[in-house]
C-alpha cells in the first residue's frame, strides 16, 4: 500500500493549520503567538505549560516552532 497520497494530504492538512497560526507570516509560531492563541480560545493554560509545549515542538532549539 502507497502512503504517499496519505502522507501528503496529511501535511497539506497540518500546513494549514499552523498557517491559520502564524498570522503574520513570519514562517514561526512563538510563545506570544501561542498564548494569543489561548487567550482567543479563552483557556487558562499557564506560561510555563505554553513554554513546554513550544520547546516540545522546536526542532531546532531556537524558541520557534517551525514547519
Amino acid at each position: 500500500m502507497d502512503t504517499k497520497p496519505y502522507l501528503t494530504e496529511r501535511k497539506k492538512d497540518i500546513m494549514q493549520v499552523f498557517k491559520k497560526y502564524d498570522k503574520e507570516n513570519k514562517g514561526y509560531i512563538d510563545l506570544a503567538d501561542i498564548k494569543e492563541i489561548n487567550r482567543q480560545l479563552k483557556e487558562s493554560t499557564d506560561e510555563e505549560t505554553m513554554r513546554l509545549m513550544v520547546e516540545k515542538a522546536d526542532s531546532n532549539r531556537d524558541g520557534k516552532i517551525t514547519f
